[in-house]
């Protein structure tokens, strides 16, 4: 199947978590999803259809897709427009998908109250980080947006590795914690979509 770049892969992450949802050894335990670029557009888009997705932590998401056409034009020194639009609508008659649809940004509100962390380098080409700074203002609370400096796009889990585990490992274990555990309780379960000092944001 083609990639849609996030579009229908929604689809594939809510019925990842209808499936967990369903195995009755998990039951009563919370579900996070995680995503890198393309991957973090899909889990933005699916959390916001899906309640059973409890926390979420998007890594370079762009806001639009017309934003990421138009960061992928820069590469080639090519004008926004009309080279962004043309590049959306050349991949939705490849993939024969409304693509140009994939807007997160329009559908990050819907997460709240559950929590968000957004992650970003700083020095993404591809998807700026205003993308990441628009996303994080459409978005309600709890949210968190994560910088980090002198890095590219989804470079994070590469080149500050430690510092992301914890950072994930932190947010996900608060965000995921029943509000009392009782003895013996299982840990949730995270669904991942894919696989330096830093400034972040949050309340």
């Amino acid at each position: 199947m083609r990639s849609t770049i996030g579009y229908r892969e929604a689809g594939d992450i809510g019925a990842a978590v209808a499936w967990l949802r369903a195995r009755p050894e998990l039951d009563g335990r919370r579900i996070g999803v995680a995503g890198i670029s393309m991957g973090a557009a899909a889990t933005i888009l699916a959390a916001a259809e899906q309640p059973d997705i409890a926390a979420v932590c998007a890594d370079s998401s762009f806001a639009t897709l017309r934003d990421a056409a138009a960061g992928l034009r820069q590469f080639h020194r090519l004008p926004a427009f009309p080279f962004a639009p043309l590049i959306v609508r050349f991949g939705e008659l490849l993939t024969r998908a409304s693509i140009g649809l994939n807007r997160p940004i329009d559908a990050v509100a819907a997460i709240a109250p559950r929590p968000l962390l957004l992650i970003h380098g700083a020095d993404d080409r591809l998807i700026p980080l205003d993308n990441a700074r628009a996303l994080y203002e459409a978005a309600g609370q709890p949210k968190e947006l994560w910088v980090l400096p002198e890095l590219g796009h989804a470079s994070a889990f590469v080149l500050a590795t430690d510092e992301y585990l914890r950072r994930l490992d932190r947010f996900f274990a608060r965000a995921l914690a029943p509000a009392a555990a009782p003895a013996g309780a299982r840990r949730p379960v995270l669904a991942r979509t894919r696989p330096a000092p830093a400034t972040s944001y949050g309340a």
